[in-house]
């Protein structure tokens, strides 16, 4: 993506969304590789061009190719709220907007789950 932003005539236009799910479902992110995955975007330069984060779990298995999120802190999402937060709370995240891209249908409303997450992780 990189790259491709590179490639195009006006790259300022261009800015990246992180989602932790689509990031788990594709295998990028396991959960335990949480400082390669700062590493390399570093490396790469995509954070300096992240505007925004979609904050979700996920309901399939890392590497499953399944993009279908659930709730941050529900039994049936996959990545552990630990790893989560770890990824999350980096640095390299300080300042991005995190926009909760949770479903509303699983015994949690959004606004029960932001004042969890500030709870939780501030």
């Amino acid at each position: 993506m990189v790259q491709i932003r590179n490639l195009c005539d006006y790259p300022e236009k261009i800015g990246f969304c992180l989602d932790t799910c689509h990031a788990f479902a594709s295998g990028l992110w396991t959960g335990e590789n949480s400082g390669d995955l700062l590493e390399k975007g570093e490396s790469l330069g995509y954070y300096a061009e992240l505007k925004a984060i979609h904050l979700n779990n996920s309901k399939y298995p890392t590497g499953s190719k399944k993009d279908r999120h659930a709730n941050i802190f529900h039994t049936n999402g996959l990545i552990k709220a630990q790893q989560l937060m770890e990824l999350i709370t980096s640095p390299v995240f300080k300042g991005i907007p995190l926009v909760l891209e949770t479903p509303d249908d699983e015994g949690m409303t959004h606004r029960e789950e932001i004042e969890m997450l500030k709870q939780k992780w501030g």
